[in-house]
């Protein structure tokens, strides 16, 4: 947890049955905090949820696995990006068996690399409305019963997709105002994921 600090890292934990909320709490304000190399598992809630005027977060190298299931099925995202965030860099996590989203963002100039999405419920990317200029790069959604993106309709003209792997067989991205998905090749069409 972190309130108010710069700097701040919280590194090399084992967080299990945080029946109360989430695994790992920050907010308030604070420059560069670096979340990495954590296994997170069976929260009731957000794995880790970061909240407030928090300048470039760097969350990495975590292992999320049953978030939003303790002790019971609330539901929660594993990786929650919101409330004033700016310039947040998530990278090399994995996501396994998550009761809702791999990562919710609501913030702006957001990259998200290179992460493995195993399972999720409701997707594994939600971008809310202030997530303009998120840039996603390199990311595996193996999931194949579950759309890995659900995008607000103002995200995606500035979104930038390079190097996705999906699952095949299932719609790529799913708007959240009007639930209209988009196919590999519509989306490739509108310049995302051209390879």
């Amino acid at each position: 947890m972190s309130y108010k600090s710069n700097n701040t890292k919280i590194s090399n934990n084992t967080i299990e049955r945080s029946y109360r909320e989430h695994g790992i709490y920050m907010s308030a304000s604070g420059n560069t905090p670096t979340i990495a190399d954590n296994t997170i598992r069976d929260t009731h809630i957000n794995g880790i949820h970061i909240n407030g005027t928090i300048v470039n977060p760097t969350v990495s190298n975590n292992h999320l696995e049953r978030t939003g299931t303790f002790p019971v099925k609330e539901g929660g995202a594993a990786i929650t990006l919101v409330g004033g965030v700016t310039d947040p860099v998530v990278r090399h996590n994995t996501f396994t068996g998550i009761y809702g989203q791999g990562i919710t963002v609501n913030a702006p100039n957001a990259a998200i690399i290179e992460n493995n999405f195993v399972s999720y419920t409701w997707s594994g990317i939600l971008g809310l409305p202030k997530a303009l200029d998120l840039k996603l790069t390199g990311n595996t959604f193996a999931d194949s019963k579950v759309i890995p993106l659900q995008l607000n309709a103002d995200v995606i003209p500035s979104l930038t997709a390079t190097g996705q792997h999906y699952a095949p067989g299932i719609p790529v991205c799913q708007e959240q105002n009007s639930q209209r998905t988009y196919t590999l090749g519509a989306w490739k069409e509108m310049g995302k994921d051209v390879q």
